[in-house]
């Protein structure tokens, strides 16, 4: 027989509800759905507003926080994550503050609220101002709705900026809402791989739209103009398959453009004289920092010149690293 407490049966109760047990899977499951619903269902619905709101306020933080405060730095990034975790552990302990305030041996005084239809009707309302909530926020956002995009460097084309097994975290679809500008690292997409999906790597851009880019005994022209570089001095990186191959270390400083960091082994290599290519419209020419080790715009069978809309992420900094020295450090130039 299920007993009705005392402060249970003081309750007004209709004698259409009556008062019946409760399931913690349920109330679990109602949490799950719209936190602060479990405990509607189990006749708590005080409690079921507040937490209802406590996650709602929170969840709204986490989003509008995602517009105003992208991934600009290792520091950002890991506030982000942490404000992130914060919200999943209130959440988390919602489910389980609405399982563990039911007693299956107990019958609750049923209220008004406790009907299949209101509980069907706040899943919906949840989900349309979920959905109102999202659309709000991306629209008026020219940052990223996501804690960023993370890449793992599989290849040596882009040293000494970006090594083999670094992780940098970018700043997801920037490039949507932004112009990609001389000296910017970017992600783009790349021929789609076996499944069909469309890989991403990551360059630089050397050329806009319109640019006429040549290289001459590896020296980069713009426009007819060369390009600056300053010898920082020699870069030796070891390698997994033979003994350590030393480059030369070189600061590019393009016409309007920020300095970067590019290294080169000889200036007479396959890619070091090439055709004088004419960026397309609506197209941006893209370089490897390893400029002997690198496929990029300059094999047009290959990559050739890229999309404006091929272009996406904008990576900024490196999150994790075989080297402690570089975790944290930023990649833009």
């Amino acid at each position: 027989m299920v007993a009705i407490s005392p402060a249970q049966a003081a309750l007004p109760q209709s004698p259409e509800y009556g008062a019946k047990p409760r399931s913690r899977i349920i109330a679990g499951v109602l949490t799950v759905l719209v936190p602060g619903l479990g405990h509607l269902y189990a006749g708590r619905a005080k409690r079921a507003i507040w937490l209802f709101c406590i996650v709602s306020v929170l969840a709204l933080t986490w989003l509008v926080g995602l517009r105003s405060a992208p991934p600009i730095n290792m520091t950002a990034y890991l506030a982000r994550l942490a404000f992130m975790l914060g919200v999943l552990a209130v959440y988390v302990y919602a489910i389980y503050d609405a399982v563990r305030g039911i007693d299956p041996r107990t019958a609750v005084p049923l209220r008004w609220f406790n009907r299949a239809v209101v509980y069907i009707g706040i899943i919906v309302i949840n989900f349309a101002l979920d959905q109102l909530s999202s659309y709000v926020v991306k629209s008026d956002s020219a940052a990223s709705y996501s804690p960023g995009k993370v890449f793992n460097i599989p290849s040596g084309s882009m040293m000494p900026t970006l090594l083999v097994g670094d992780y940098v975290v970018a700043w997801s679809d920037y490039y949507k809402s932004h112009a990609p500008q001389r000296g910017d690292l970017v992600a783009f997409d790349y021929k789609p791989d076996a499944s069909g999906e469309a890989r991403q790597w990551i360059k630089r851009v050397v050329g806009l739209p319109g640019d006429r880019i040549q290289l001459r005994q590896g020296r980069l022209y713009i426009n007819g103009a060369l390009v600056p570089r300053t010898e920082v001095g020699p870069y030796t990186t070891s390698t997994a398959m033979g003994p350590a191959i030393t480059f030369t270390h070189y600061v590019e400083t393009p016409p309007g453009g920020p300095s970067y960091d590019i290294i080169k082994k000889t200036d007479d290599g396959s890619l070091d004289n090439t055709q004088v290519y004419v960026v397309p419209a609506d197209h941006y020419f893209l370089l490897g920092d390893n400029r002997d080790n690198s496929i990029d715009s300059r094999v047009l069978r290959d990559i050739g010149y890229v999309r404006r809309e091929a272009i996406h992420h904008k990576p900024m900094f490196i999150f994790w690293s075989r080297s402690w020295d570089r975790i944290g450090r930023p990649v833009q130039p």
